[in-house]
């Protein structure tokens, strides 16, 4: 009987950490994407300023989300 209701609790702990943790950086969300040309790696300068400058995802979340709506609406 404990053992499921712990499952419920690590299920609900794990979702809620994976809000706070800030959302991973791929090449696709950068500003120079289109300009770049460059393979993706750990050492991009323009990656490491765009973090520096959203430390906590929030303004790349938001993006996504954007991106997220205009895809998703359909034409008349």
């Amino acid at each position: 009987m404990l053992e499921p209701i712990q499952d419920i609790f690590a299920r609900v702990r794990d979702f809620i950490d994976g809000l706070r943790r800030p959302p991973e950086f791929v090449c696709g969300d950068c500003d120079r994407n289109q300009q770049c040309g460059l393979p993706p790696h750990e050492d991009c300068i323009e990656k490491a300023m765009q973090r520096e400058r959203d430390p906590d995802g929030r303004i790349l979340l938001a993006k996504r989300r954007a991106q997220a709506r205009l895809h998703s609406v359909r034409p008349l």
